[in-house]
């Protein structure tokens, strides 16, 4: 539990990235990611999108991927959004399409974060409080660090 996938694995019938390649799949895309000067919504998109594709884990890979878009967004101070169950089929579409046609999964999350703004306009949310998100996201950093050293650690076995 918590460790890079061992047997390889494929999401909506695209074959995803060996277990051999994910450790350092992984390590190239958060050293992108991390080289962004601007985070902007289609950044965090692209990165979800190349996460999904390297789907580095066994199982979870959706609900891991999603939770670091809401806290990436959150993180950059961009309304952040869920999918739901109405929208998972445009979602699935925009993940599939990326790359070819970014519009449906760019169009799908932009719909899901103005429902989100209508939640926060519902509950009077002036201004999301990203200080004591901040905690949070450190924990959650640290989360994603301990599974990466897990699994350097199994690897090197």
């Amino acid at each position: 539990m918590g460790d890079y996938k061992q047997i390889p694995n494929e999401v909506g019938g695209r074959e995803t990235r060996l277990p051999k390649d994910v450790k350092q799949e992984m390590v190239s895309l958060l050293k992108h990611y991390q080289q962004q000067q601007v985070v902007a919504l289609e950044h965090i998109l692209d990165f979800h999108v190349q996460f999904e594709r390297i789907h580095p884990f066994q199982d979870g890979n959706g609900r891991v991927g999603r939770l670091i878009m809401l806290k990436e967004c959150l993180n950059h101070e961009i309304v952040p959004f869920i999918i739901s169950d109405d929208l998972k089929y445009f979602y699935y579409r925009g993940l599939k399409e990326w790359g070819d046609i970014n519009g449906y999964l760019t169009e799908t999350c932009l719909m899901a974060q103005d429902r989100f703004k209508e939640y926060l306009r519902y509950f009077r949310i002036v201004r999301l409080n990203i200080v004591n998100l901040s905690v949070k996201t450190i924990k959650l950093k640290n989360i994603v660090l301990e599974l990466h050293n897990r699994s350097e650690n199994v690897s090197s076995y």
